[in-house]
């Protein structure tokens, strides 16, 4: 008997605004608001192998007539290792064989009052057994009339969905040839925020010099294995010496900040990343940046992939970084050579004026003789300390 789950995660929010078209007759102030939970859930088989079924509770505001639609397409990995849209069917472990939405449209009459939708989500009975993965999209679109055109629809909303199925915890052995394995690609670091206009106008030298803090880690790997892995990585910001900098030292230095971010799906054979930052977050107080203000730091990101009880040997990447803000000081230089140019400029320029107020014709003239004079003082006083 094949055991299956699902697994929903809530990936992305794709769009926020509501934009009226000119033509259609609903008023700018039209008010479309979404929203889909849970944001994570794993449903285990049955025993009876009936089909699995998890529900989706979608919540809308609408002021305006309006269609809710559900989609399913399939997913890929995207140039920066996310996850993207790809058509149904066109991907080995393609969601268009193992699952299905119901319903797929609704029609929404506008309220002022928040509504409540459940969405089934079904995993096949029949679903092979290696997990399938794709996006599951939840858009939202008022209703009205353009150029004489019932049901013509303007920018709405959408939420993106990633569907898992596969087998549940203890079922993955039961795969046949299951390949579970992770490569090291690189771990990146860059400024995660700007401070000032100076961040915009001077670019940045290096990935390792950072000029301050936030900073932004970046951690690329590769599923080499046949199967569908959960990842996980986790990222620690640890202080260390200048020598860390030198080529093959291992140094761990300090730690000063740990922190692990959602976990991602690595598709086989492709690249996934995952990033965090050194801000701590809390509830009730704003951001705080972890980073020195100057140092070296050492930044180690540790992989892991699972699926269920298999598990991919983990991978360690790390990197090291240099906090100084040499930005701000190439500022002040420049701030102070440009003072002491303008103030040369202003100098010479006050002297001449100086001398054309004080002289004319006349006080050039004295001026001459009083230099003919002083030549003659000069003459005798080097033939007195000749005779000398």
């Amino acid at each position: 008997m094949k055991h299956r789950r699902s697994a929903l995660l809530v990936a992305s929010l794709l769009g926020a605004a509501l934009m009226a078209a000119p033509n259609l007759a609903l008023g700018a102030d039209a008010r479309l608001e979404l929203s889909v939970s849970p944001e994570r859930v794993v449903i285990e088989s049955r025993p009876d192998g009936a089909p699995i079924t998890q529900l989706l509770t979608v919540s809308i505001i609408v002021t305006v007539p309006a269609e809710l639609r559900i989609g399913i397409s399939d997913v890929v990995a995207g140039p920066n290792g996310g996850l993207t849209r790809a058509p149904l069917g066109s991907t080995p472990y393609s969601l268009g064989t193992s699952v299905t939405v119901n319903p797929g449209l609704i029609l929404v009459d506008p309220t002022s009052e928040r509504q409540t939708f459940k969405v089934t989500v079904t995993v096949k009975a029949d679903a092979s057994e290696p997990p399938h993965i794709g996006m599951l999209e939840v858009s939202l679109f008022p209703r009205g009339t353009a150029g004489g055109v019932k049901g013509a629809v303007m920018q709405g909303l959408a939420m993106a969905s990633t569907v898992l199925s596969g087998p549940p915890k203890g079922g993955e052995a039961a795969i046949s040839d299951a390949r579970v394995s992770l490569e090291a690609r690189d771990l990146t670091a860059q400024r995660g925020a700007s401070w000032t206009a100076i961040d915009q106008l001077i670019p940045d030298l290096a990935p390792a010099l950072v000029d301050h803090g936030p900073a932004n880690a970046v951690a690329r790997f590769a599923n080499t294995g046949n199967v569908i892995l959960d990842s996980t990585t986790t990222f620690q910001f640890s202080s260390v010496g200048p020598l860390a900098l030198l080529p093959g030292n291992t140094d761990p230095g300090s730690p000063f900040y740990t922190v692990t971010p959602l976990p991602d799906y690595a598709l086989p054979g492709q690249v996934t990343s995952t990033d965090a930052d050194t801000l701590l977050r809390s509830d009730d107080a704003a951001p705080v940046d972890m980073l020195p203000f100057i140092g070296v730091v050492r930044i180690t990101a540790t992989t892991t992939g699972t699926l269920g009880s298999l598990s991919a040997t983990p991978i360690v990447q790390s990197t090291v970084i240099v906090i100084f803000p040499w930005k701000e000081l190439l500022a002040l230089v420049l701030l102070l050579v440009l003072l002491r140019v303008l103030r040369a400029l202003l100098g010479r320029g006050w002297r001449r004026l100086r001398g054309r107020g004080k002289g004319g014709p006349t006080a050039g003239a004295t001026g001459g003789s009083g230099d003919f004079q002083a030549a003659e003082q000069d003459s005798g006083m080097a033939d007195r300390l000749s005779n000398f």
